[in-house]
């Protein structure tokens, strides 16, 4: 390797080119010009890396080239002539004698120079030359020269990976293999994307030893890989580190590369604007390297890109300098947001014009505030409003002289000399304006400075604008990046699963809690499938075990248009085969347009919820049928026993009465729990006539009653009611209305019951004078299990479930139970239903046998 007194990979071009340089002088103090042209190649070379302006570095080159020579160092003098080449080629102008002495252009060996002395020999120098012409080709967009020239320089390389040209041969092997991986056959692109993956970990390590001089390096190849990975939020963020790293430690070539290389990735992204902004601020830094051949390819990929402005003939004796006013703007150019722009505006307007202050104004409208200032931040109002209204500047040689703002109350109290107020605009917008002021002398501000500042002017209006698309683009990037962090968080939160699909139906994200769920791969074995696959795999049945058709599934319905909720059905584990019980809900997804972009399926796992209903049913079923059964026998014998021929004594039919009264209201309970389960299932179905009678239910009701309790109801029927119901449940529900009157009547008052039909409803009235119901009880009467007496005097037992029993029959039906009661004074219970042709009563279904 061409040796290299100072370790390169230790510290930033800019200490490297000092050092060689002092190094250099060394040499030639100590008469070894060989060392001192080896030292001369290397600071070419790290001020070529640097992006040092291309003029000045030729300026430096060609004094060693000559010494080199004349010192017979071989190897270094090919490699000087190889590099003039190189600067020859990018400044777009013919060979020079020099880098043309003994044909070494770039790209082409030098086999005729052997090296002096103890140089290192050509083969090894020769990884200059084609680093160069890797560099060349890549710059010009000959991405198949550059990929030969990479092949060639890798093998190089890898037997020196010490070498001087290793970091900026890592950095254009690694752009080119990019570069062709986004042009590349899906079949090619794989091993473009491994080299680019090595070519970024080489820099990776290079940036840890030195970060100030090729962390820029390794961003950028780690933003392309991203990029190359489909992660934008990932790539715009590394972008950005490469170009901030590039500008803080004054790597210009750098920062022109990460201009351009980002202004690809927003024009991929259909962001015109910011890749404008950013390959305008590519071609000003390749402008100002000197690298016109780059230049002209950009003009002609971007003609209108191109904002140069010729100077007018007429500015009198002097003419502007058009080389400042491109290093001014290219100067604003590299600032990438809005109070930086601000700030090099200020300053520069100051330094160009020769100004004692400048002030900074921002604009909104019609309203205008002090942004920046270099100095005070006073301005005369009066000036500063007509610039705003004309959008025309104001110049005053002498503002002491009598003029219209010469009563502005700051000019009195301040009176300043030169002033200069200018607005700054874009598209007819006033963006800015820029006050200038000088308290020493008249006519500082001559019409050529003035000229040149409305130039600066014009381009700061641009550098304005591209500052707040900048800023604006990075809030919308910054706020999408947190909405998508924060749905992503809430999704993989989720205990539900949750698929979405694009257009055509390929499932193209899962949550963790549906990979789980279903036994499904974690991306990316199972990044997308399509609904067919994923149907294919979980087995989606309805609860009945019939498959789901293809057009029955809840993400294809979605796509169709359709919203989706509560879709019973069962799937099974990919690994396992265990059901799983779901309700799935979905959605169709729009776009901005409201075309259907995809759809989202939610899945409630109720897989416990539903085989525990499945394990009640069973144990109520057989619950109310191991009750039901001795009970059963134990009526039966007990009313064999009473119809004997020869009846059993007194005292033994007491004992077979109460016998049969205890097994009934066994009976009864074990009924009334069946019938709340059902209620509460919703598994009960009305068995609906068309013509029940509801005074001869009544009637029925009281004829079953004991003697004792039957003498004390009173029915009365004002007409015919005639309703539309189950009259099982709604006898049901009379009876328990009755039963509660009486038994909440123990001093044995009257119970009547009135049938009625009121307004469009059939209406039955029971009230007693019993007990009556504490007001603060009244509000929890109807519900399950609650006794508004417990525990007092007048508790009679029993579970609680009547009156919850008879206003949920009663809702089934449309109607309703409600109750007036007062304590100590009885109560009446209304329980109504609709007459028929209102249009409000029960479905007709079949209930079955219970």
């Amino acid at each position: 390797m061409l040796g290299a007194p100072v370790d390169l990979r230790t510290v930033s071009p800019s200490a490297a080119v000092e050092r060689l340089r002092a190094a250099r002088r060394c040499a030639v103090d100590a008469g070894d010009l060989a060392s001192a042209s080896t030292d001369a190649v290397l600071c070419v070379a790290e001020r070529l890396q640097r992006g040092d302006p291309l003029a000045s570095i030729e300026e430096e080159a060609r004094p060693w080239l000559e010494l080199a020579e004349r010192a017979g160092a071989g190897a270094a003098s090919a490699i000087l002539r190889w590099q003039l080449g190189f600067l020859d080629a990018l400044r777009a102008r013919a060979p020079s004698a020099a880098s043309r002495a003994h044909a070494p252009a770039v790209g082409a060996r030098a086999d005729g120079d052997e090296p002096a002395g103890n140089e290192v020999s050509l083969p090894v120098a020769d990884a200059w030359r084609h680093l160069y012409a890797l560099e060349l080709a890549y710059l010009r967009g000959h991405l198949d020269e550059a990929s030969q020239q990479a092949a060639v320089l890798a093998e190089l390389v890898a037997s020196s990976p010490e070498h001087p040209a290793a970091a900026s041969f890592h950095l254009f092997a690694g752009l080119t293999h990019a570069a062709r991986a986004r042009e590349a056959a899906p079949g090619a692109r794989q091993a473009h994307v491994a080299e680019l993956a090595t070519h970024a970990a080489e820099l990776a390590a290079w940036s840890r030893d030195c970060p100030e001089g090729y962390l820029h390096m390794h961003a950028l190849l780690a933003a392309e890989r991203a990029r190359l990975a489909g992660d934008v939020a990932g790539a715009v963020p590394l972008y950005e580190r490469a170009l901030r790293s590039a500008h803080d430690n004054g790597c210009a070539l750098g920062a022109s590369l990460a201009y351009e290389v980002a202004a690809s990735f927003y024009r991929d992204l259909t962001v015109q604007v910011l890749a404008d902004v950013y390959l305008r601020r590519a071609r000003a830094g390749y402008l100002e390297w000197g690298a016109l051949a780059k230049v002209g390819a950009l003009d002609l990929e971007a003609p209108h890109l191109v904002h140069v402005r010729e100077p007018c003939e007429g500015f009198g004796a002097a003419r502007l300098d058009c080389a400042s006013v491109l290093r001014l703007g290219h100067a604003l150019s590299t600032e990438t947001t809005w109070p930086q722009v601000v700030r090099r505006l200020t300053s520069l307007v100051a330094d160009h014009a020769g100004a004692r202050r400048a002030v900074f104004l921002s604009v909104r409208g019609a309203r205008w505030a002090v942004e920046h200032a270099e100095g005070s931040s006073g301005v005369p109002e009066t000036i500063v409003d007509a610039v705003l209204r004309s959008r025309e500047r104001v110049v005053l040689h002498d503002a002491r002289l009598p003029t219209a703002y010469a009563s502005d109350p700051y000019i009195a109290a301040r009176r300043p000399r030169s002033i200069l107020c200018l607005p700054i605009e874009r598209h007819r917008v006033v963006l800015g304006i820029v006050y200038l002021e000088d308290d020493r002398v008249p006519g500082v501000f001559t019409d050529d400075k003035v000229e040149l500042l409305a130039l600066l002017a014009e381009q700061a209006g641009v550098a304005l604008e591209n500052a707040r698309l900048h800023g604006e683009q990075l809030r919308e990037i910054a706020e999408r990046q947190e909405a998508e962090a924060a749905l992503r968080s809430i999704l993989d939160n989720m205990v539900d699963a949750v698929f979405v699909s694009d257009r055509a139906g390929r499932v193209t994200l899962t949550n963790p809690a549906g990979r789980r769920l279903f036994g499904l791969a974690d991306p990316p074995e199972d990044a997308t499938m399509s609904q067919e696959e994923l149907a294919r795999r979980i087995r989606p049945v309805h609860p009945d075990g019939t498959p789901f058709k293809r057009d029955e599934l809840p993400m294809l319905r979605a796509l169709a248009g359709e919203v989706l909720s509560s879709v019973d059905m069962t799937a099974f584990h990919v690994r396992t085969g265990r059901a799983i019980h779901l309700r799935a809900s979905a959605a169709p997804l729009q776009d901005e347009r409201g075309a259907i972009a995809g759809a989202v399926v939610v899945g409630v796992n109720v897989t416990e919820s539903t085989e525990l209903d499945r394990l009640k049913e069973q144990f109520v079923r057989v619950v109310a049928h191991e009750l039901k059964t001795p009970v059963a026998i134990v009526k039966g014998y007990a009313d064999v026993l009473r119809r004997l021929d020869a009846p059993p004594p007194e005292v033994q039919r007491r004992l077979l009465d109460a016998l049969v009264r205890g097994a009934d209201r066994i009976d009864r309970l074990v009924t009334d729990l069946l019938l709340l389960w059902q209620l509460q299932t919703g598994r009960l179905v009305l068995a609906v006539e068309d013509a029940v009678d509801v005074g001869d239910l009544v009637g029925r009701v009281a004829r079953r009653l004991p003697p004792e309790d039957a003498a004390r109801v009173a029915i009365e029927v004002d007409a015919p009611v005639v309703v539309s119901g189950d009259r099982e449940l709604v006898e049901r529900a009379i009876v328990s209305l009755v039963d509660n009157a009486i038994r909440y009547s123990p001093g044995g008052g009257p119970v009547r019951v009135v049938v009625r039909i009121q307004g469009r409803r059939a209406q039955i009235d029971v009230s007693d004078q019993g007990i009556g119901i504490p007001s603060a009880k009244q509000l929890r009467l109807f519900e399950p299990f609650f006794r508004a007496h417990t525990d007092t005097a007048y508790d009679t037992g029993g579970l609680g479930l009547g009156l919850y029993v008879a206003r949920s029959i009663a809702s089934m039906h449309g109607g309703s139970v409600t109750v007036a009661s007062e304590e100590g004074a009885g109560s009446t219970f209304v329980f109504t239903l609709p007459l028929p042709d209102c249009g409000a009563g029960p479905p007709h279904a079949a209930r079955p046998a219970r």
